[in-house]
């Protein structure tokens, strides 16, 4: 045997034996790598060449699904990370090396979040011939960083934006307004502030529902907020009031052009649902014109005129007046001295009969609060019960007229007067104040007053208000015996089918249709229809606001029983209603 081929036959055979124990040894690292080891051509169709077996694991796959597959990592590649990702690897040969992360299908066609780390290799004469790479499944680091994010977003956004318009909050408000008189300093230029409260909107609200009033809500933030311009800003304040901040004002035109635009873009209706909602605003505007004017003083001077606003007839705008802080003045007078007009005993009532119209005989009386003020003389219901109302007075001032009105029907029953009805105003904050039941309760023991000589009257906003529950309160209210009205009835927005639920006893038709009943033919048809409605549902009705014998003679004819106005009674305080009570013919022609 030759010696020579005999050494070199060994030789080869220990190379060969080496090469094995290399190769098992890199196959032992590659299957216990946590991580997916492939390589790839660096050329042409640049396939898989190589794919470690954990793929199996990581993502479901077989390595023979991989190899020599051209399209398989491109098809792979979630569609939103696709482009990205090519681009980084056309990287890779200018860089050499590459490291970035991409969401790859799994075999059960959910995405995992991958992390990918590539090497270029190169031959002798610099030319690309194989990519290394490894993959490693990062997908639970991935969302629980993006979590914890979004949560840090989240966070973010809902303590700088309101919860229901999605516009900036106070908070934001606030620290814009500041930025904005800092760069007015610093230009010359001046800022508007522009206070928007919507007019009616709590009417609106209590009758649609809080539900509609929500979603009209949003819709004037989105409509306000498609007026603004680039360099202002526009925040809810709460409830329906908003706030513009608007910037580079050099004359007060521009700011009586964005605020006419405001008010412009309202003008429009809102559908909502099977709603057709209209809605208009009051908008009051100071102007920042020096570091004198503080930024408090210039929110408080854009409140003040937005109640200017309001007390011009709404749907307008006001810029702020020395003349409008008086005025604001004298309404905290006035509010100070209603808070004392109670203890005081400075609110009378005064009742006004209420008639059969055949007949002439009284049948009850509603009583109507009156304000004698010490220096004033006597204030009209309007200019303090929405006040009251406002300030929460109306729910003490509503308990005294019930306890007032109750203990009057009941002397004139013990002065022999036969027993007339007496009817009472209540407010949206007395019904819904929880005791309001046993209030009423309370107030028929206390005065001894028999349950159905009581007749509250609500307006259809409450009626509408939540319907379940003030279905369950009217039906307590029933028990007890009371008698339920809905005061002003046609003006609201009443549901008839919710309506036919409500165990009320009478509807009393707003004076508003009776004015014009002999001019006006869908004041008449109104009419005529509540007539008819109450009729079907075995309901009473009061006409109210009756002046002339033609108006009692029509509504006569329509059928309506019962009435209230001036051609037969002014209100009148408890003395001469006792008189009047006391007279078997009255003195004054009721007819």
């Amino acid at each position: 045997m030759n010696l020579h081929w005999l050494n070199n036959s060994r030789n080869n055979l220990g190379k060969t034996l080496t090469q094995s124990l290399d190769d098992c040894r890199l196959k032992i690292i590659l299957e216990q790598s946590p991580a997916v080891i492939y390589t790839c051509r660096a050329y042409g169709d640049m396939g898989a060449t190589y794919i470690s077996e954990n793929i199996r694991h990581q993502l479901g796959y077989e390595p023979s699904e991989c190899i020599d597959d051209s399209r398989f990592w491109a098809r792979k590649v979630h569609p939103e990370d696709r482009g990205r990702a090519t681009e980084n690897v056309t990287k890779l040969f200018k860089t050499g090396s590459l490291i970035h992360e991409y969401r790859f299908q799994h075999k059960d066609g959910t995405y995992r979040w991958m992390h990918d780390e590539l090497r270029l290799l190169r031959d002798s004469n610099e030319k690309p011939i194989e990519i290394v790479g490894s993959w490693m499944d990062i997908t639970d680091r991935k969302f629980a960083e993006l979590e914890l994010l979004a949560q840090k977003d989240h966070l973010k956004y809902i303590s700088e934006h309101d919860f229901l318009t999605g516009l900036p909050n106070r908070i934001v408000f606030q620290e814009r307004l500041k930025q904005a008189v800092a760069r007015a300093n610093r230009s010359g230029k001046q800022v508007a502030l522009l206070f928007l409260d919507l007019d009616l909107f709590k009417k609106l609200n209590d009758t649609l529902g809080h539900h509609i009033g929500d979603k009209l809500l949003c819709r004037v933030a989105k409509r306000l907020q498609a007026r603004l311009r680039a360099i202002d800003t526009i925040a809810r304040l709460g409830g329906d009031e908003f706030v513009f901040v608007a910037e580079d004002i050099s004359e007060i035109k521009q700011v009586a052009c964005i605020a006419q635009k405001i008010l412009d873009c309202l003008e429009q209706p809102f559908p909502i649902k099977d709603q057709i909602c209209y809605v208009s605003a009051s908008i009051g505007i100071s102007l920042y014109t020096s570091p004198a004017d503080d930024i408090e003083r210039l929110q408080k001077r854009a409140d003040v005129a937005m109640y200017s606003a309001k007390k011009k007839g709404r749907n307008n705008f006001q810029f702020y007046s020395e003349e409008m802080d008086a005025q604001a003045r004298e309404l905290l007078l006035l509010e100070n001295d209603l808070r004392r007009a109670l203890e005081n005993e400075q609110l009378v009532l005064h009742y006004q009969p209420q008639v059969d119209l055949s007949s002439g005989q009284i049948i009850g009386l509603e009583a109507l609060v009156r304000w004698q003020h010490p220096d004033k003389g006597q204030i009209p219901p309007d200019d303090f019960i929405p006040l009251a109302e406002e300030t929460g007075l109306i729910v003490p001032i509503g308990t005294w007229v019930l306890r007032t009105a109750c203990a009057f029907a009941q002397t004139l029953w013990e002065a022999g007067i036969p027993p007339l009805r007496m009817s009472v105003n209540i407010s949206m904050r007395q019904f819904k104040a929880q005791d309001f039941p046993e209030l009423v309760s309370q107030v028929l023991r206390e005065t001894g007053l028999e349950p159905q000589c009581l007749e509250l009257e609500i307006t259809e906003s409450i009626a509408m208000e939540n319907a379940s529950e003030t279905i369950s309160r009217l039906v307590t209210l029933k028990k007890m015996g009371v008698r339920l009205a809905i005061d002003d009835f046609g003006k609201g927005h009443s549901s008839l089918s919710h309506l036919k639920h409500l165990p009320i006893t009478t509807l009393k038709i707003d004076k508003g249709f009776v004015r014009d009943i002999l001019t006006d033919q869908y004041d008449f048809a109104i009419v005529e229809a509540i007539q008819t409605l109450a009729k079907s549902l075995d309901l009473e009705v009061v006409a109210e606001g009756i002046e002339t014998q033609e108006q009692k003679q029509l509504l006569c004819r329509l059928g309506c029983t019962f009435g209230q106005g001036f051609l037969f009674s002014r209100p009148l305080p408890p003395e001469d209603i006792l008189s009047l009570c006391r007279l078997e013919k009255p003195s004054v022609d009721l007819f």
